[in-house]
Formats: structure tokens, C-alpha cells, sequence
């Protein structure tokens, strides 16, 4: 209800910072005007006493007040000093008349927890000071005279009233760290896949993959690829459908490699993926069944669309040698024809060590030997 309230005429969410002050300004006041409402009951019918009657009709005339500043005149700091003055007064006013009995003195601790919850600290830190002296100088100026007194009906309401309104101010301080924990937790999360993710494609960015290539700790394959003839897609078609074409792609490879690779966007037209898990055997089926999918999917758009894939082997080492090794495998099969893939074969043999370079047209994968080893 009260959430409700301060959004519909205030415009406030739970991530704004004056919600979690002008929440517990309106519950303070409403659990203010509850109590004045039950004390009035109580001290005109059960034990009349005029002074608080006064007191407490004063009390919910101020509490109106500052709701009126707060959600007609949008005063809220004006509101809050208000409704902690008057509760503030009430309670030191019940202290002073009553002294030691009923367990009047404990009203004393509603004051500086409220404080702290509705008022700025510049505001509330003087303000408790001056409680304080004000609750000092009451007990200290009594103390030789006060005599015990017997516990009663009215002792233990006072005590229940206490305890119900510390508890729910601490309950509610409490649940407002754990909301604003989750909502750093979240937007950290939000903010650290914004730093590691492509924003048109979903994929990851090129810093995010360099990081990984760089911090490797175990060999891996790599797949360079790109868009074959992705200009004529943009001037023929358009940007928006080059994009559309630029996300299909990415959810292809993602699909393709999602047990055992990461798919990154390196620019442009260009992706690129780290396989990290499977035989080399494995990794070129995967590669050429990712290759053979794009080529068969329809993008939305009237032109057959293909990619141009370089393979080659990460050891742990200088990442920059192998994407110049994987770059130059994507170049031969952008020369060599495109839609097919060019891998960067690493051979040992009893006699030599050897590179070759293999292709792969897009009828199938004809090869001799090992088609990958790394």
C-alpha cells in the first residue's frame, strides 16, 4: 500500500535513493497516527488523562501535516524534520510527566533510530546529540528522587509499543541493504557483461577474447571467420537486414559450438571462436557443420548467405603468432573461393615437421591424412 502510494504520487521506485527514507516516512507516520489513535481510546475511556489527550491530538495534526508536505508540497526533508520533532516531543513529553513509572523512560530510544532513519546525517547527528543531553538531563536530574515502582497494565503496553516499532524500523533497515545489495550484485553483472559482450550480436567482444587467448592455460583451436560478400548484403539490402544477417550468424555458432567452444565477434563481419574441448577430428566436424549450416539458412533476406573459415592450433605462448597464422589460413580460403573452411595443419613426423595448409570446398571435406592435429 505504501509502495503504491509513493509511486503513483511521487513517481518513486525501490532503486531511487529517497525511496527507502519517504517509505519509513510514511510508515512512521501512519504507525505514529495508529499509536495516537489507541492511546487517545486509552487515555479518554480507560484512564483519562487530559494532558495527553492534548498531547496526542496535537501530535496527529502535525502527523497530517508533514504527509501534506510530503506528498502535496514535495517537501520531503521538511516533512521528515517535522514528523521526527513531533515524535521526538511526544515522547519526552510522556517521559517528563510520568518520570520513572509505567517504563516511561524507554520512549527515549525511538527518537535517535528514528532520526537516523528519516534525516540526512548532517541533520540527524545534531539532532540525536541534542536528544541525548535532553534524555540525560532527565534521568540525572530525577534520579535521587524517583521511587521503584510496581509494574503494571501500562508498563507493559509501553514496552510492547517499543519493541514493535524498534523491531520494525531494524526489520525494514535491514531488507532495504539486503535490496540494494542485490541491486549492486545485479547491475555489476549487467555492467561486467556489457564490458565482455558484443552489443549487436550477443556474442562476446574482441577485448573479451583477447583476454582468454592471452591468459590460456592449455592449448586450444581457433577459428577465424567472416562473412563472405557482406558489403553487397548491406548495399543490396540494407544495414538493418546486414544486421539481422550479423545475429543470425552469431546464433549458428553459438548453437554449433556450445559445448565445446566460445564464439566472439572480432569486427565487423568477422567472428571468431576458441575450441577448447574435442579431438581434432571433432573440432573439424563441428567447424565444416557450422560452415555447411550457415550456407543452408535462410536470414531473411533473397541471397544465399556464406562464411570463409581459417583453422589453426593455440599452444601456450604468443597469442599474436597465432592470429597471424589464423588470419592467413582465413585469407586463403577468402582467395581460394570462399564458403569453405582453411586450416592451419601442424604435422609431426619421424623426419621432419611440417605445415600444410588444407582446404575444404563446400561439398565436403576431401583430405588426406589428419585433417587437424595440434
Amino acid at each position: 500500500m505504501i509502495a503504491r502510494l509513493i509511486n503513483q504520487n511521487l513517481q518513486l521506485t525501490h532503486d531511487d535513493e529517497q525511496y527507502r527514507r519517504i517509505y519509513l516516512n510514511c510508515a512512521s507516520a501512519l504507525l505514529l497516527a495508529a499509536n495516537n489513535v489507541f492511546f487517545l481510546f486509552y487515555n479518554t475511556v480507560i484512564d483519562f488523562y487530559p494532558p495527553l489527550i492534548y498531547a496526542h491530538l496535537v501530535t496527529f495534526a502535525v502527523v497530517c501535516l508533514s504527509q501534506y508536505l510530503l506528498f502535496v508540497k514535495r517537501k520531503t526533508r521538511t516533512s521528515a524534520l517535522l514528523l521526527t520533532c513531533v515524535i521526538a516531543l511526544l515522547t519526552h513529553f510522556y517521559m517528563f510527566d510520568e518520570g520513572n513509572r509505567e517504563y516511561a523512560l524507554i520512549f527515549g530510544l525511538i527518537t535517535p533510530v528514528v532520526a537516523i532513519a528519516l534525516l540526512p546525517r548532517k541533520i540527524s547527528l545534531p539532532f540525536i546529540a541534542i536528544q541525548f543531553a535532553v534524555f540525560n538531563g532527565l534521568i540525572l536530574s530525577n534520579m535521587q528522587t524517583w521511587q521503584p515502582v510496581e509494574d503494571n497494565v501500562a508498563s507493559y503496553i509501553n514496552l510492547v509499543v517499543v519493541w514493535i516499532t524498534l523491531a520494525l524500523i531494524i526489520w525494514y533497515f535491514d531488507a532495504s541493504r539486503l535490496h540494494a545489495y542485490r541491486k549492486m550484485n545485479e547491475a555489476n553483472l549487467k555492467l561486467e557483461k556489457l564490458a565482455m559482450t558484443d552489443s549487436l550480436t550477443g556474442v562476446f567482444n574482441r577485448h573479451y577474447i583477447e583476454r582468454r587467448i592471452a591468459h590460456s592455460t592449455r592449448p586450444f583451436h581457433v577459428a577465424m571467420i567472416d562473412v563472405d560478400n557482406f558489403k553487397l548484403v548491406n548495399d543490396q539490402f540494407g544495414h538493418v537486414a546486414g544486421d539481422g544477417v550479423l545475429k543470425g550468424i552469431a546464433d549458428v555458432l553459438k548453437q554449433s559450438f556450445a559445448n565445446i567452444g566460445i564464439v566472439g565477434r572480432w569486427g565487423g563481419e568477422e567472428f571468431i571462436v576458441l575450441l577448447t574441448e574435442g579431438s581434432d577430428e571433432d573440432i573439424y566436424r563441428l567447424t565444416e557443420q557450422a560452415r555447411a549450416k550457415v550456407a543452408t539458412t535462410p536470414f531473411g533476406i533473397q541471397a544465399p548467405v556464406s562464411i570463409s573459415i581459417g583453422l589453426a592450433h593455440h599452444d601456450l605462448g604468443d597469442y599474436e603468432a597465432t592470429l597471424r597464422k589464423v588470419d592467413k589460413a582465413l585469407y586463403s580460403a577468402k582467395s581460394e573461393g570462399k564458403n569453405r573452411i582453411v586450416s592451419m595443419l601442424q604435422y609431426e613426423d619421424i623426419q621432419h615437421q611440417d605445415i600444410q595448409h588444407k582446404s575444404i570446398p563446400r561439398e565436403g571435406m576431401e583430405h588426406n591424412g589428419v585433417p587437424h592435429q595440434g
